[in-house]
């Protein structure tokens, strides 16, 4: 009898943790990163505004120790690979960008503005 119990405990608990396991795997697969939650967001965005252009702006040290942005890329065409935008040959982590605004002068051709937390 003893000898049953434990095997019942141990079946117990080896089933109990393969759920747990296979629970946190199922967890750890839905969470979406902050890039990718700015990719789905940009791709409303893009379609919404017809937006086929976009400008890359990364951060740069001056002489005097200043940090700016500065444009990388000027109205370039682009497609979104989630979690990434690619412009020109250039890939781009979008969980590196820090803002983003639309430039809509005259409301024709808007292109994005993107801002990166990225030096060159």
């Amino acid at each position: 009898m003893n000898t049953i119990f434990k095997s019942s405990v141990g079946i117990g608990l080896l089933t109990l943790l393969l759920f747990i396991s296979t629970a946190c795997s199922i967890d750890a697969d839905n969470e979406i990163t902050e890039g990718e939650k700015l990719s789905n967001e940009l791709e409303e965005l893009i379609d919404e505004k017809d937006i086929s252009s976009v400008s890359v702006y990364l951060l740069r040290t001056s002489n005097d120790g200043d940090v700016n942005y500065y444009i990388e890329q000027e109205q370039s065409p682009f497609s979104l690979e989630e979690p990434f935008i690619k412009v020109g040959n250039t890939y781009y982590n979008l969980n590196q960008l820090s803002r983003y605004t639309i430039e809509d002068e005259y409301g024709a051709n808007p292109y994005l503005m993107l801002y990166f937390d990225i030096y060159r």
